[in-house]
């Protein structure tokens, strides 16, 4: 690990371990780590001032490079648990999603001192390309924060990288994903009653309500 976001100087060590499968729709992947602090500090004004987490980069098409619209998912220790963010590459500005998608969560062991995440989202790009197909020709890296300050001075914010850190991905292994048969998946409950209500703020920036009977 090292500070200014893994660009600086060594600050500790840690041990990753990880795994992944899929099925002919999602893939799935789970992590752990150690780290001998629980960092989850949330400002109601600013959001996430201190925290710990991994991010999943890819390489979608495999060409070396991490280009726009490519994938990126980060799953944050929170207060109440975790914060998961569906993201995409771009070379500056917003990396959130407008379609967000998948799920992920963290959890954190004191008496181990072990991080442990899971992610399950989509083989297959959403509706409005902001992420790229996964596929056997993918390459991928993950990068783990430590006591990452986003208001601080950089120096202040720790990451390590799996595998070589910059925008070139030759080196990065690519995404193990098996061939998996298309398989049945349940329908929504034929006596499943009431509405549900969400926030939209595709129409108004600061959002409409609506809702949507199943």
């Amino acid at each position: 690990m090292r500070d200014n976001l893994g660009q600086g100087s060594f600050v500790k060590t840690t041990t990753l371990r990880w795994a992944m499968t899929n099925d002919d729709r999602n893939i799935y992947i789970a992590l752990e780590w150690t780290d001998d602090t629980y960092d989850h500090d949330f400002d109601i004004n600013l959001g996430p001032r201190i925290f710990d987490g991994v991010k999943l980069l890819f390489d979608n098409d495999g060409n070396g490079a991490l280009e726009d619209g490519e994938d990126e998912r980060t799953v944050i220790a929170a207060i109440v648990g975790s914060l998961y963010i569906d993201q995409h590459a771009v070379p500056s500005g917003d990396e959130s999603d407008l379609i967000g998608d998948g799920f992920a969560k963290l959890s954190y062991h004191a008496s181990t001192n072990l991080y442990q995440a899971e992610f399950l989202f989509p083989l297959a790009r959403d509706s409005a390309g902001e992420d790229a197909d996964l596929t056997v020709q993918t390459r991928y890296n993950i990068i783990l924060f430590d006591h990452a300050d986003l208001t601080g001075p950089p120096n202040a914010s720790n990451a390590g990288f799996a595998f070589s850190g910059d925008s070139d991905s030759s080196l990065w292994p690519d995404l193990f994903l098996i061939q998996a048969e298309p398989h049945d998946y349940p329908d929504l409950p034929a006596g499943l009653t009431g509405l549900i209500v969400f926030i939209s703020d595709h129409e108004q920036s600061k959002g409409d309500i609506y809702s949507f009977d199943p």
